[in-house]
């Protein structure tokens, strides 16, 4: 089946290069077209044989050409292409920084025929802005899921790998951290810009990571953040979320005496803590991978072999 994929490919780490991979994996043809970098007569050329058409929409990114992108998708429509879309982010009740709730549904991004993301919760909220969402859990690159070698300067007993400068509609990001300084002092560390071989390496040598994502607490919704940690060996504390299917350790959300106890709880059982480390890395292998969830995406949108899309 021939894939025509609009996106951010130049980073190797990003979801678009990921899911490129696990295309491939599964034996199919990518066409992958850099979203600010290509044309929209080019995109629609690039369709006139394909069977699937995906957009990974990059907040700012354009592409220009002859014709506007809402044309682009009409065209792409009449080629009687199927067109998706599969998201990481959340969208609702963040405006500050890229006004993206009050853009959902607007941009010609949203006018794919199936828009697949990790917030299960607000199926609602997206019908009434025109979109018809599926909820589809977080992954992480199947390549990714081995375990990285220990590193001396990396080794400490608790580590956060990910933002702080985070959402302001969400400040409670910046109130962990904070605190996990003044509770582990040297023990802790933030670590930014980690990504591929190198985070592995990480995870093999942090005994606990924490876990947290946007608006922790709501059901449905978990960030890469679990899978990445998982599928790549590390052991996570993760907010307690209700539809969770990895079996992670977990504390109550937003709650910053309940995460301390359990990090501490699981520093102190070592071979707990290395058993359930284990069952992770194996279940993330086997449910939790891109290959997995773009077999899902073949299902519901009854793409399942090359015969079955136009």
């Amino acid at each position: 089946m021939k894939i025509v994929f609009l996106g951010n490919f130049e980073p190797v780490h990003s979801t678009e290069s990921h899911h490129r991979k696990a295309w491939l994996k599964l034996g199919h043809e990518v066409i992958a077209l850099q979203e600010n970098k290509t044309t929209t007569d080019k995109v629609i050329e690039a369709c006139k044989d394909a069977q699937l058409f995906q957009w990974t929409h990059t907040h700012g990114f354009q592409t220009s050409g002859s014709v506007l992108l809402t044309e682009m998708m009409d065209r792409i429509h009449e080629l009687e292409v199927k067109t998706f879309s599969y998201h990481l982010d959340v969208y609702f009740g963040l405006e500050q920084w890229d006004h993206r709730d009050s853009l959902v549904g607007k941009h010609p991004s949203w006018k794919v025929q199936h828009f697949f993301s990790t917030v299960g919760s607000k199926d609602e909220e997206f019908k009434k802005r025109g979109v018809n969402h599926h909820w589809l859990p977080p992954a992480v690159d199947a390549d990714g899921c081995y375990l990285g070698q220990r590193q001396e300067h990396l080794v400490f007993d608790v580590g956060f790998a990910g933002s702080v400068n985070y959402h302001p509609e969400y400040p409670w990001r910046k109130t962990m951290v904070e605190a996990l300084m003044k509770r582990y002092g040297t023990r802790f560390r933030v670590f930014q810009g980690v990504r591929e071989q190198s985070l592995n390496n990480l995870y093999a040598s942090v005994k606990v990571l924490v876990g947290d994502h946007c608006f922790a607490g709501e059901p449905m919704y978990w960030s890469d953040r679990l899978p990445e940690t998982c599928g790549r060996g590390g052991f996570i504390v993760y907010p307690a979320t209700a539809g969770m299917t990895i079996p992670a350790a977990v504390y109550e959300p937003q709650n910053i005496d309940d995460l301390i106890s359990q990090i501490d709880y699981y520093l102190e059982h070592d071979v707990e803590r290395e058993e359930l480390r284990k069952h992770c890395f194996e279940w993330v292998k086997e449910h939790d991978t891109y290959t997995h969830r773009l077999r899902e995406i073949l299902r519901v949108m009854e793409c399942e072999s090359h015969s079955a899309c136009p």
